[in-house]
C-alpha cells in the first residue's frame, strides 16, 4: 500500500516525465515500491530511452536493494551512479541512480553512461521544476527541432528531436551522416508511370503521381545494409509511405546488400495523390532539404516536409 507522500511523488514523476517528453508512464504497485515504465515495446521509445524503470520507494529501508549487491555496499561514481559488481548473465549492466526516494534503473551493454541515461537523468534530476530546466541539461540533439529553428523550410542544419524521434536535417547538396551510413540525395523526379530497370517487365502506373528520389548510400557500419526500411515522404504535414512495387521496379539490381565500406545508388518511390503533386509541384520535386532519423541502425526511415526526406 502506498502512503500519501509516495502517491504524491508518483504523480509528480509521471506528470514531469510527460511534460518533458510527451510520453505517459504506466504504474505498477508492489508492497515496497511503485514502478513507472513505458508501455509496450516501441522501437522509437527504445531508441530514445533504452530499457529502464523508475521506482518510487515507499520506505527508505528499501534503498539498500539498489545500492548493495551480495552484501557489499556499492559506491556511486562521480555521476552518482551505483554500478553492480558485474554484468548479468546476458552481458548487460543494470546500474541505478538515486533521487531522494526515486530510483532510476536501466540496462546497458557497456560499463558507461550514454545519451539515453543523459535524457533520463535530466528529467529525474529536475523533479519539481519546469520543462525549461530539463532542456538546460539535455544535449542539443535532444532539444525540439522547432525550438532550435531546424525545420524543412529553414536553412539551419543539425540534429534535433521531433515527436520523440531524433532527426538530422541537412541541405540537399550536403551529406546526411547517420549512425551506420551516409546518404546524399542526388535527384528527384515526378511522373505517372515507371519503366522497370530490367526492361522486360511492364510499366508500373501510379494511382496518383510517383515521386522518385535517387540517393547515394555509403555503408559506414560494420554489417551489410539490406535496403531501406519504412521510408516516408512528408508533404504539407501529411505522410506518404513508400510504394515498394515501384521502388523495386526501378531499384539498381546490384546495390544491396551494401557491404561495409561500399557505396551505391538507390531509388525510393512514393505514390502521392495527383492533387499533392499539382498543388505543390516545385516543393515535391525540388527536394531542397534532406532529413533522416538517426537513432536507428537501419537506413533512413522517415521523411520530412514537403521538400522531402527518407
Amino acid at each position: 500500500m502506498t502512503s500519501t507522500s509516495s502517491s504524491s511523488r508518483i504523480s509528480q514523476v509521471a506528470q514531469h516525465f510527460r511534460a518533458s517528453t510527451g510520453e505517459s508512464l504506466t504504474i505498477t504497485d508492489t508492497a515496497s515500491w511503485s514502478t513507472l515504465s513505458l508501455p509496450g515495446n516501441s522501437t522509437q521509445d527504445y531508441n530514445r530511452f533504452g530499457v529502464f524503470t523508475i521506482d518510487v520507494l515507499h520506505s527508505p529501508d528499501e534503498l539498500s536493494v539498489f545500492t548493495t549487491q551480495s552484501g557489499h555496499k556499492l559506491t556511486p561514481d562521480a555521476q552518482g551512479v551505483y554500478w553492480p559488481l558485474n554484468a548479468d548473465s546476458n552481458g548487460y549492466w543494470n546500474p541505478a541512480k538515486v533521487y531522494g526516494n526515486v530510483v532510476l534503473t536501466w540496462s546497458t551493454q557497456t560499463h558507461a553512461t550514454n545519451e539515453q541515461f543523459t535524457v533520463l537523468n535530466a528529467i529525474l534530476s529536475t523533479l519539481g521544476q519546469g520543462p525549461a530546466a530539463v532542456d538546460a541539461k539535455l544535449p542539443v540533439s535532444e532539444l525540439p527541432c522547432q525550438a532550435q529553428g531546424i525545420t524543412p523550410s529553414g536553412t539551419r542544419e543539425g540534429t534535433c528531436t521531433d515527436s520523440g524521434v531524433a532527426r538530422t536535417v541537412v541541405d540537399r547538396s550536403h551529406t546526411l551522416h547517420a549512425q551506420s551510413f551516409n546518404v546524399q540525395l542526388t535527384h528527384g523526379k515526378l511522373g505517372r508511370w515507371i519503366k522497370p530497370a530490367d526492361g522486360f517487365e511492364p510499366k508500373v502506373y501510379a494511382k496518383g503521381a510517383f515521386v522518385a528520389l535517387q540517393v547515394q548510400v555509403t555503408n559506414t557500419g560494420d554489417s551489410p545494409l539490406d535496403g531501406f526500411d519504412d521510408a516516408e515522404l512528408e508533404v504539407g504535414g501529411k505522410y506518404y509511405s513508400e510504394d515498394m512495387t515501384a521502388s523495386i521496379a526501378v531499384a539498381p539490381l546490384d546495390t544491396f546488400p551494401l557491404q561495409p565500406g561500399e557505396s551505391g545508388p538507390a531509388v525510393i518511390v512514393f505514390d502521392v495523390p495527383t492533387s499533392v503533386a499539382l498543388d505543390q509541384p516545385r516543393k515535391v520535386s525540388s527536394c531542397s532539404r534532406w532529413t533522416g532519423t538517426t537513432t536507428s541502425s537501419s537506413p533512413p526511415s522517415s521523411a520530412r516536409s514537403g521538400t522531402s526526406s527518407v
